[in-house]
């Protein structure tokens, strides 16, 4: 809105919604949505390592993935760092942020910024996915 403005902007922004914030709301909305608790289980290792977006990190809120990842069973180590292939991003932090990703993971990494997961993934030989994906999975929902 603050780039466009309007009313137009305006309707488009009220109806606009971060994908994990949605499922948060609606799990708490309805005292936990049965699939997110219930989940099936997607192998013996619950454990995984998420670098957090910038953007996720500039919102003054709760980190729905995590949150949601949480709330089906998933113990999440959350990894804070720019990422970021382009070039006002300091090459040292994205150096910096890979490494801590590599440290905490030997089975890949979970990321909702497709640039810093390909830059990542480039950088440490790991696997990225968005943890909508493998949230996904979890439930058993076919086609991820």
């Amino acid at each position: 809105v603050s780039y466009v403005g309007g009313s137009d902007a305006e309707l488009v922004a009220q109806h606009t919604h971060d994908a994990s914030a949605y499922l948060l709301a609606l799990s708490a909305a309805n005292d936990g949505l049965p699939a997110l608790v219930a989940g099936e289980d997607a192998g013996n290792d619950r454990s995984l390592t998420m670098h957090i977006s910038c953007r996720s990190r500039t919102d003054d809120e709760v980190l729905p993935s995590v949150e949601l990842l949480r709330l089906a069973g998933f113990d999440v180590t959350v990894v804070a760092g720019c990422a970021s292939p382009d070039v006002r991003s300091p090459d040292a932090l994205r150096h910096s942020t890979t490494a801590s990703i590599a440290e905490s993971t030997s089975d890949g990494f979970l990321s909702e910024c497709p640039s810093a997961m390909g830059a990542i993934a480039a950088g440490s030989n790991l696997t990225g996915q968005h943890p909508l994906v493998v949230l996904a999975r979890a439930q058993g929902i076919p086609g991820v």
